[in-house]
């Protein structure tokens, strides 16, 4: 499960979901061959529900969102501009020190400052609001992984698992705990291998 973190002011919960854990590797593409992805369908999404209460493709982003990161590209990209999009969002970054006594204006650019909370491209204005600059395209989101088929995302929750329990056995003994959930996430593989067979098929 992902560890929560304790915020002053805490920010929306589908921006965790997006981030990575702190010891997890920082890309997929930088230890295996990018996943190739089939085009995007379109069409209005569900909205999540409580885990109690979602349907099986629902439960399958929900998995894949706890480890895109062993199957998607990175996200945001590497080299993603972060000072350009924030100036076309008429915002210009200012260092938390110096925030209080920087104007607010500088040009027709707002002052605002980089949230200090490890997630790039997420800010903080005068007012408190939090601007987001990363780019759509490419967002490990629960919106744009109910647009893909259940069989491509049982392609990739496989793939993840695998992935992730290589990782894990690459670590060596990490203790008692490192082996349950090592146990866990074979169970929980052998679990999305058979549901393959019965909702793979399913192109919605």
């Amino acid at each position: 499960e992902e560890e929560e973190e304790e915020e002053a002011e805490p920010v929306d919960w589908t921006l965790r979901r997006l981030a990575r854990p702190r010891r997890e590797p920082s890309c997929c593409t930088q230890r295996w061959a990018p996943v190739e992805l089939q085009a995007l369908s379109s069409g209005e999404t569900i909205a999540p529900k409580p885990r109690e209460l979602r349907s099986a493709k629902q439960s399958l982003v929900a998995k894949l969102l706890c480890r895109w990161w062993y199957v998607l590209p990175d996200w945001p990209p590497p080299d993603f501009d972060y000072v350009a999009a924030l100036a076309e969002r008429g915002y210009r970054e200012v260092p938390v020190s110096d925030f209080e006594t920087a104007e607010e204006m500088d040009g027709n650019l707002r002052k605002a400052f980089a949230l200090p909370n490890g997630y790039k491209g997420l800010y903080r204005d005068e007012q408190g609001a939090v601007i987001d600059v990363r780019p759509v395209e490419g967002r490990p989101s629960y919106d744009q992984l109910m647009c893909r088929s259940n069989a491509e995302l049982h392609k990739l929750l496989l793939l993840a698992y695998g992935r992730q329990l290589e990782v894990l056995e690459s670590e060596g003994n990490g203790g008692e705990a490192e082996k349950a959930l090592q146990q866990q996430l074979r169970t929980e593989l052998s679990q999305a291998k058979n549901s393959l067979f019965k909702f793979g098929s399913k192109a919605g």
